[in-house]
């Protein structure tokens, strides 16, 4: 299903954190204007000891007022290279960036371009940097980055703190990316990153409405999850469903499967009833429904637009995202797509996960809940 086909990209931003967060804020929806113009990749830059950097920056410009931390050799042809530059007339400024050689064979520090602009790693105590539109280093929070930029094309979080991630394409390879960082609910860093093989393409922005022709929807960023997601009790055509419920439980009331996938620590079942099916996973591998015993408890439930499942706190398929975010909290993971869907994902302390797949309308249409 598509959702599944999503799931690397799901990961790929991922990995093991709680959900929730200790603080609630109120959605922002204000919107800037011409922000598409505003965060075009030329007019997104951060300044530092008045110098500005870029990406596709000639780095010879930089190298009038700052040096490299250490001797640089010269690159090949299509070689990156990470470094620190200082500045030269205050040692205690530093930045990191990464610069590119795309076609000259042997090529010096001077005639790379800018391929990578970091904050992070001196920025904490440093009160010079000028960021794009204005937001601040240990100053703004997540709801004054909003205001400023605009909701990110995708939201995750890292050890509870949240980032946002702002593209120029979807695919990864033709991607300019601007990634912001938080701390304690704080801007803790901003890194601007794009392939030099990039650099000829006509100019894009890192504003998502520009990419996905939708109106990002507001959220709040800072509400907690909902007890209620780890409870995880659904209702499945009639039938509740909790934690460690045999999938015995779903053959006794009549359901009907015609073919067992087996794998190496779980098997899935795609179950029938009433013409409507699902692929369920359980515990353990069997080779016949005969095998099938109490031991063999539900994992995961994967639905679509014609399920009839109710979802904890009463959500069911067709329901608004902003609805869904109201009810459960602040998800983990929120996504654009280039097929004009929004993937989001709840992750719990007790290991349950969901899944959750919206259209264009912003309608719940498909899911995979996991215990």
């Amino acid at each position: 299903m598509k959702l599944k086909q999503h799931l690397m990209i799901l990961y790929s931003c991922l990995l093991l954190a709680g959900c929730g967060s200790s603080q609630d804020s109120t959605p922002n929806t204000s919107k800037p204007s011409s922000n598409a113009d505003n965060l075009s990749i030329s007019n997104v830059k951060i300044q530092l000891e008045g110098t500005d950097f870029y990406l596709y920056q000639p780095t010879k410009e930089v190298l009038k007022d700052w040096e490299p931390e250490k001797p640089v050799e010269n690159l090949r042809t299509g070689k990156y290279k990470a470094l620190y530059l200082i500045n030269k007339k205050n040692d205690q400024s530093r930045i990191s960036v990464r610069v590119y050689n795309k076609e000259i064979e042997d090529c010096s520090l001077e005639d790379t371009i800018i391929t990578e602009i970091y904050t992070g790693v001196y920025s904490r105590s440093n009160e010079t940097f000028h960021l794009p539109k204005d937001v601040k280093l240990n100053v703004s929070s997540e709801e004054d980055v909003c205001k400023a930029i605009g909701y990110p094309l995708i939201y995750t979080q890292e050890e509870k703190d949240p980032v946002f991630i702002y593209k120029t394409a979807f695919e990864d390879n033709k991607a300019e990316t601007m990634t912001i960082e938080f701390k304690d609910h704080r801007l803790d860093g901003i890194t601007l990153h794009a392939t030099g093989t990039n650099r000829d393409q006509p100019e894009k922005s890192f504003d998502p409405k520009s990419l996905t022709g939708m109106d990002p929807v507001a959220f709040s960023l800072n509400k907690p999850i909902s007890s209620s997601l780890s409870e995880g009790i659904l209702e499945l055509e009639g039938i509740k469903i909790q934690k460690n419920t045999p999938i015995k439980t779903l053959i006794d009331q009549g359901w009907t499967t015609d073919w067992l996938s087996q794998h190496l620590d779980s098997t899935t079942i795609p179950l029938t009833k009433d013409k409507e099916k699902y692929m369920i996973d359980v515990k353990g591998v069997v080779n016949d429904i005969k095998d099938l015993t109490k031991e063999h408890v539900i994992t995961s439930i994967d639905f679509n637009e014609t399920s009839n499942i109710i979802l904890p706190e009463n959500i069911t398929l067709g329901a608004e995202l902003s609805d869904v975010i109201n009810h459960y909290g602040t998800p983990f993971y929120l996504s654009y797509t280039d097929d004009q869907e929004v993937y989001v994902k709840y992750q719990c302390a007790n290991g349950m996960i969901y899944h959750l797949s919206f259209d264009k309308n912003n309608k719940l249409v498909h899911g995979i809940v996991s215990y």
